[in-house]
């Protein structure tokens, strides 16, 4: 491993730990919890670190508010997307409800028969597909 990997690790660290303590503060003081998600944030930034789903959905882009529904936010799911309203700023975030992928293709021949067959992998019943 060398250093810039050390590094992108440590401020990963930092960030979760960050964004974990603004959790903990956000009922007591909520300039505090803001302010230590500005931090993680810059982190992020200085060390081009992508942060998980989980971790992007818990504070708003705009105002780097920690989000906690009811509280700071406002959460509805509508027409297959989650839509979450930062109470503080007003800024919208739209997050779609995508059934999961699936890595294998499912083909039906001509009588009627269903089977799977993995990605980039030909086809071996011999039967033409629709």
């Amino acid at each position: 491993m060398d250093l810039k990997e050390s590094h992108k690790m440590i401020a990963v660290e930092r960030i979760e730990r960050l964004l974990s303590l603004a959790e903990r503060k956000l009922g007591e003081n909520q300039d505090l919890a803001r302010r230590y998600v500005e931090l993680a944030w810059k982190l992020k930034l200085r060390y081009r670190v992508r942060l998980s789903p989980e971790l992007k959905r818990k504070f708003c882009r705009k105002c780097k508010i920690l989000w906690k529904p009811g509280v700071s936010c406002r959460v509805r799911i509508r027409s297959g997307r989650v839509t979450i309203i930062c109470l503080r700023c007003g800024h919208i975030t739209r997050i779609p409800l995508r059934p999961k992928k699936n890595l294998g293709f499912k083909n039906v021949n001509k009588l009627g028969m269903e089977h799977e067959r993995d990605a980039g992998e030909r086809c071996t019943c011999g039967q033409a597909h629709r």
